[in-house]
């Protein structure tokens, strides 16, 4: 499998500058791609700052940068690291408070989970990893409605959700083509990161 690296580039005072959008087919319009990156500290703190880095410099499409977590201090200080990192034109990552801003919790996902589960003595061995993990993937079913709601916007951003364990090592375009719509609203078409040629 071969990486398609797509990278625009435009000099700027003699200097090669990556801009922050490939559209390697062609944009008339800037599209917006919020990066959402749903963690939770007690499992993926240790690669989390590695990977918010790479997402930060190599996502070369990110308008916005989102890590969905509790509140906890080490996500905290990763986040304030990686912001003091000059990026060029790369956003800044944002925290967003998956207790305050996502209509269910840990504890309601146990409680779906504990009624759905008639043996509760065996229940309490079994579930108590998978509400995690349910938890993880509605908040990636959500994340981008969530970031709509939050930045109050009319017209729903496109959004981008990368597992915080995944760390990228070279600049992957996501968007091939953007175009304004009859509505006039900026429609971009995605392509895949990677190819079979």
């Amino acid at each position: 499998m071969i990486l398609i690296l797509l990278l625009l580039c435009y000099f700027s005072e003699g200097n090669l500058v990556s801009s922050n959008i490939s559209c390697s087919g062609g944009c008339t319009c800037k599209p917006h791609l919020a990066v959402c990156i749903p963690t939770a500290p007690s499992k993926d703190l240790r690669i989390f700052e590695k990977s918010l880095a790479s997402i930060a410099r190599h996502v070369v499409d990110a308008s916005s940068i989102w890590v969905v977590s509790r509140r906890d201090q080490a996500i905290d200080a990763a986040i304030e690291r990686v912001n003091a990192r000059q990026y060029s034109d790369r956003p800044k990552a944002q925290w967003l408070n998956e207790n305050e801003h996502f209509a269910f919790n840990y504890t309601w996902v146990r409680n779906a989970l504990e009624a759905r589960i008639s043996n509760k003595k065996t229940a309490a061995k079994s579930y108590t990893y998978f509400v995690g993990w349910y938890l993880q993937q509605l908040i990636k079913l959500y994340c981008g409605r969530t970031i709509d709601r939050v930045l109050k916007l009319q017209i729903p951003v496109d959004t981008l959700v990368i597992d915080s364990d995944l760390v990228f090592f070279q600049d992957t375009p996501f968007i091939e083509r953007a175009t304004i719509s009859s509505g006039g609203r900026c429609m971009a078409t995605y392509r895949y990161a990677f190819s079979r040629e």
